[in-house]
C-alpha cells in the first residue's frame, strides 16, 4: 500500500505509553505482515497472554510517496528498540518473505 502523504510518525515512546495505558505485560515484540491487493504492511505488535497468547497491534508501517527508508527496516528498528526498552525478545521471522501465514513467537522451536 502506498499512501500519498506520510502517516503520523511512529515513536517508541508513544508505543511504550500505549503499553502502559493499556496495562499490558508483553512477553515479546513481534512484527507480522498484513497484506492486501495494494501491498504488504509490516505491523508491530506485542505478545501478551490473556490466558491464551494474543497479539496487540501498536503500529503499522505503510509506505508513502517520498519515503526514504523501507517500511520493514523502520518497523524492525523500532521493534528492536521497543523490545530493548521492555526487556523482552524481538521476533520478526519472515522479514524478507512477506506472508500472512507466518509462525508466531509462541510457535518458535523451544517455546
Amino acid at each position: 500500500m502506498l499512501l500519498l502523504k506520510p502517516p503520523p510518525e511512529v515513536a517508541v515512546t508513544g508505543m511504550l505509553a500505549a503499553v502502559a495505558e493499556q496495562g499490558l505485560s508483553p512477553l515479546a515484540v513481534e512484527i507480522i505482515w498484513d497484506g492486501d491487493s495494494r501491498g504488504w504492511i509490516p505491523t508491530l505488535c506485542v505478545v501478551v497472554a490473556r490466558p491464551e497468547y494474543e497479539l496487540v497491534t501498536l503500529a503499522r508501517f505503510a509506505g508513502h510517496l517520498g519515503r526514504t527508508q523501507p517500511t520493514d527496516e523502520e518497523a524492525s528498528e523500532k521493534g528492536q528498540s521497543l523490545a530493548a526498552a521492555l526487556d523482552v525478545p524481538f521476533y520478526f521471522p519472515l522479514r524478507d518473505r512477506p506472508d500472512t501465514d507466518q509462525p508466531h513467537w509462541w510457535d518458535r522451536p523451544g517455546a
